[in-house]
């Protein structure tokens, strides 16, 4: 005997889709150039940026200093969990690609400047050939929560 399957299928009602949309920051309209018809960041223009500096840092404590240890992590790993942290304040400008031949966000090149100037300032680990980076101390004047990471 052949029993037939009843299958569900969930349905949005109409007002949940404005709890999912995340508000970003009201972004200028700035000139932006064209390459291989997609839209490109124009060089030489210093675009805004929705994530902060205070933001930045936080990711960067928040991914890896977990539980009261400060962990080691691969490059690669990392930018990938700081985007993950910073995505819900990124904007149009932050998202799209460079000119040039990568396909990086300008979040990433963001994030990879403030990781050279946090090891400028000695809170991270210098380049390592082994491709990890340290988190060696707190910034002073940041306090961290109990659930810093989690």
């Amino acid at each position: 005997m052949y029993m037939k399957k009843n299958i569900k299928k969930k349905v949005l009602k109409k007002g949940s889709n404005i709890a999912s949309t995340t508000i970003t920051p009201k972004v200028p309209s700035l000139p932006l150039g064209t390459k291989n018809g997609k839209t490109v960041l124009k060089r030489g223009i210093k675009y805004p940026s929705g994530v902060s500096e205070a933001q930045k840092i936080d990711a960067f404590l928040t991914v890896l200093y977990v539980n009261g240890k400060k962990l080691t992590m691969r490059i690669k790993d990392l930018y990938v969990a700081l985007l993950n942290r910073v995505k819900p304040f990124c904007n149009m400008y932050d998202l799209l690609p460079y000119e040039s031949s990568t396909n990086d966000p300008s979040i990433r090149k963001k994030l990879e400047y403030c990781m050279g100037n946090l090891r400028r300032a000695g809170i991270l680990s210098p380049a390592n050939s082994d491709g990890t980076v340290t988190l060696l101390k707190i910034p002073a004047g940041i306090r961290i929560s109990k659930n810093a990471g989690i």
